[in-house]
Formats: structure tokens, C-alpha cells, sequence
């Protein structure tokens, strides 16, 4: 099994976008659709992560697209809000997997609710 992974990003004073490729050559334990094995991967995931809230009443968002090569498709995608006030930061997002990369994912969507203390 050879896998890996390169992410490249540029940064701004308002957050960074970033790319990540990973990839996944003889790979075991996931099968296809069809019942066969699932032997190579390979994801291009795009995505922005702005800078951390600074001012009171901030709102920001995260968004995330990812691509299978192989089975030329959308992998994956999602989008994280989030909002400070005086005391907290809030987290809302969602993900949804379309096509799985690891032998841990399922094809679904996932809601994710976060406070973080200032």
C-alpha cells in the first residue's frame, strides 16, 4: 500500500485558501459498489479557512469541495459558520461525504455544533 498526501496554501490577512491532493495506490479494505476491491484513490479537496474572529458580533464562513479523480465525481463538500459574540464563538457546519475515501467514511452528512470560550 502506498498513500500520501501534498497540501498547498495561500495565505491573506482575511483567511487562507488551501488545496490538498491524496492519493492511495494498492489500497485495502474498501470495496466498490459492485463488490470488488477498490484499489487506487485519488481526491483534490479545495477549501478556504479564514482568519480566527477577532472583533465582537464576527461572522465568518468555511467552505469545502472535494473531487474523485478516478470515479470523476464529487467527493465530498461542506460549509462552517460561525459567529462571536462577547463571550463564545459558535460553530455550525455540515459535510457530506459522496463518495468515500477511507475505509472508515460512509456516503452521508454529518451536522457539527461547536462553542468555543473567547
Amino acid at each position: 500500500q502506498t498513500q500520501g498526501s501534498l497540501r498547498l496554501g495561500y495565505r491573506q490577512d482575511y483567511g487562507e485558501f488551501w488545496l490538498r491532493y491524496s492519493f492511495c495506490a494498492d489500497c485495502v479494505g474498501k470495496t466498490t459498489s459492485n463488490g470488488r476491491s477498490d484499489w487506487e484513490r485519488r481526491e483534490l479537496v479545495l477549501g478556504f479557512t479564514p482568519s480566527p474572529l477577532t472583533c465582537t458580533y464576527d461572522l465568518s464562513l468555511s467552505p469545502l469541495l472535494g473531487y474523485d479523480f478516478l470515479r470523476q465525481g464529487v467527493s465530498r463538500f461542506g460549509l462552517e459558520l460561525r459567529y462571536a459574540d462577547c463571550c463564545f464563538v459558535w460553530r455550525l457546519g455540515y459535510q457530506e461525504v459522496r463518495i468515500a475515501q477511507h475505509p472508515d467514511e460512509i456516503p452521508s452528512g454529518k451536522f457539527t455544533f461547536g462553542l468555543e470560550i473567547r
